[in-house]
């Protein structure tokens, strides 16, 4: 990984980027953390990790929510099914987001 401080990254803008096409490069300012820059094809495969973790918590709240409801708790598995359904609609937006 290829650190750059951010004055040198606006400096040397397409030498970090050119860096940026084969590594992950980090920007610091003020000695910290401000960003990263990676090449497209590692941000896809992030994007795909992200999405299959949103869509593992999506099923772990459904079974859960059926496992309520089949224990008769019907008002604690309505609920969980509301949040497995926010969950579903911030999968779908942030799928159209990184299309």
């Amino acid at each position: 990984m290829r650190i750059f401080t951010a004055d040198a990254a606006k400096r040397n803008f397409g030498a970090m980027l050119k860096a940026a096409k084969d590594e992950i490069v980090l920007i610091r300012r003020h000695g910290r953390p401000l960003c990263v820059v990676m090449p497209y094809q590692a941000f896809q495969v992030y994007a795909k990790i992200v999405q299959a973790h949103k869509r593992h918590r999506i099923a772990v709240t459904l079974d859960s929510a059926l496992a309520k409801y089949a224990a008769g708790d019907d008002e604690a598995g309505y609920e969980i099914l509301l949040e497995a359904n926010s969950l579903m609609h911030r999968l779908l937006s942030d799928r159209d987001r990184w299309r």
